[in-house]
C-alpha cells in the first residue's frame, strides 16, 4: 500500500472540436479507492479507456508502474459463450494453470536429469506463479466469490446468461484476478442489495487500488476514500468519500464564483474608464493603458450549474420512504435503503425520464409491497407515482 500504481501526465482527449479533458495530471497509489464523478457524457468512460490502453490520448501519457496489472470492467464487455460460469472463473487463474501444466512436465524432466540447474530454476519460477495466486486453493476462492456475487451452486454449469448476469460474472472474474488497479465502470448496475453489500465489504479489504464510476452515493460513501471529479474539461481531486466531497465542492464553487464576479466587475470598470476617457486628449494615454489591461485580463470561469437535484420520480420515492416511516411500519432489513438507492440513482441521472424512470418507480411500488401489507399505503404510493399516465407531479 502507498506505492504508486499509475500516473497521468498532461493527458488530453478531444472528439472533433469538442475537448473532453485537457492537461490532466493525476496519480493513483496502491490501496486507494477512488470514485470518479462527472455528468454523463463528459468523458469519464473515455478516460477509463485511456488508462487501460484501449484508447490513445491526444497528448500526454498514462504510465503504469513497472509490472503493475490493470483489470477493467467496462459496460459493454462480453464473455466466451462456450464456457459455463465455473469455467469462466477458472480463467482468472490461467497463468497458474499454465504454470501447473509446465511444472508437471519439468518434474518429469528433472527425474531424468537430477543436476540440471536450468530445470530447477524453471520449477522455482512456476512455483512462484502458483503461490502468488494461491492456486492450490483455487476452487475455494472461486466458490467464495461466486456465492458472494450471487451465483449459487446450481448456476455454475449454466452456459446461457442474461446481460446482467454476464456483467456480474465478468466482475467476479476480475476480483479473482486481483490486478494492482481495478477500474470499474458502473459495477453496481446489475447487483441486488445483498450482493452490493458483499462487494462493498470485498473492495474495502482489497489490497490494490480501485477506481470506480458509479451513481450510487451509498456505495461510494461506503467504499471510496478519494474523489476525482471531471468538470469543465479538468479533473479536481477531493479527500474522503462522497459525503465529504459535497461540502468541499460547494466551498470550491463559492471561491470560484467570487473570483469570477470580481473579474467581471474589474473588466466592467476598466471598460467604463476606457469608454469615458479614450477620446479626451488629457486622458487618452491612461485609457489606452486600461484597454491593454482589459485585453490581458482573464475572466475566471464560473462554476457550472449541474443537475444534481432529484427529478419528480426520485422525489416521489423519497416521500414514500417518509410516509412508510411516519406511519410506523416495520421495514424488512434493507428495504428503506433499497428505496433510497433508487431515489439516488434517479436523482443523479436526471436524463432518466420516460420509461427508465417509470420502470424505477414501478420497482419502488413493489418494494413498498414488501415493507407494508396495508392496501391504503400501497394505493397511496401508486397514486403518488402515477397520478396520470403523462403526469408525474408530486401530490401533497
Amino acid at each position: 500500500r502507498g506505492d504508486e500504481v499509475l500516473q497521468l501526465k498532461g493527458v488530453s482527449k478531444s472528439f472533433g472540436d469538442r475537448t473532453l479533458f485537457s492537461d490532466v495530471y493525476l496519480r493513483v497509489e496502491g490501496g486507494e479507492r477512488i470514485a470518479f464523478l462527472g455528468e454523463n457524457g463528459t468523458g469519464k468512460t473515455t478516460l477509463l479507456r485511456v488508462l487501460c490502453g484501449e484508447s490513445l490520448p491526444d497528448a500526454g501519457d498514462a504510465a503504469f508502474a513497472a509490472g503493475a496489472t490493470c483489470g477493467y470492467l467496462e459496460q459493454t464487455g462480453h464473455l466466451d459463450p462456450e464456457k459455463d460460469v465455473y469455467e469462466t472463473m477458472r480463467l482468472a487463474f490461467q497463468p497458474a494453470l499454465d504454470a501447473m501444466a509446465e511444472l508437471e512436465t519439468l518434474q518429469k524432466q528433472l527425474a531424468a536429469d537430477h543436476h540440471n540447474t536450468a530445470i530447477t530454476d524453471k520449477i522455482t519460477a512456476c512455483n512462484a506463479v502458483i503461490d502468488a495466486m494461491d492456486a492450490y486453493n483455487m476452487d475455494t476462492q472461486i466458490k467464495k466469490v461466486l456465492n458472494g456475487m450471487g451465483f449459487p451452486a446450481d448456476t455454475w454449469k449454466a452456459g446461457v446468461l442474461s446481460g446482467g448476469e454476464q456483467t456480474r460474472l465478468r466482475l467476479a472474474r476480475l476480483l479473482l484476478e486481483r490486478p494492482d488497479i481495478l477500474i470499474l465502470d458502473e459495477p453496481t448496475n446489475h447487483l441486488d442489495l445483498e450482493t452490493m453489500d458483499w462487494l462493498e465489504t470485498y473492495l474495502k479489504a482489497y489490497r490494490g487500488a480501485v477506481l470506480v464510476v458509479s451513481h450510487d452515493r451509498y456505495f461510494l460513501d461506503s467504499v471510496c476514500t478519494r474523489i476525482w471529479e471531471l468538470r469543465g474539461k479538468t479533473i479536481t481531486t477531493y479527500r474522503g468519500n462522497y459525503s465529504a466531497y459535497l461540502p468541499q465542492r460547494e466551498a470550491a464553487d463559492e471561491r470560484l464564483q467570487k473570483q469570477h464576479d470580481a473579474d467581471v466587475e474589474k473588466a466592467a470598470k476598466l471598460q467604463d474608464y476606457v469608454d469615458r476617457n479614450l477620446v479626451r486628449a488629457s486622458t487618452t494615454k491612461m485609457a489606452q493603458s486600461r484597454r491593454k489591461q482589459l485585453e490581458k485580463l482573464e475572466i475566471t470561469e464560473a462554476p457550472q450549474a449541474e443537475a444534481h437535484q432529484a427529478d419528480h420520480v426520485g422525489a416521489c420515492i423519497g416521500q414514500i420512504v417518509q410516509c412508510v416511516r411516519r406511519n410506523g411500519h416495520t421495514a424488512k432489513q434493507g428495504a428503506h435503503r433499497k428505496l433510497a438507492r433508487k431515489q439516488q440513482h434517479i436523482a443523479h441521472n436526471p436524463h432518466h425520464a420516460g420509461q427508465v424512470a417509470v420502470s424505477s418507480a414501478h420497482g419502488a411500488v413493489l418494494d413498498i409491497g414488501r415493507i407494508t401489507d396495508k392496501k391504503s399505503d400501497q394505493k397511496f404510493c401508486q397514486e403518488l407515482l402515477f397520478p396520470s399516465p403523462t403526469d408525474m407531479d408530486i401530490r401533497n
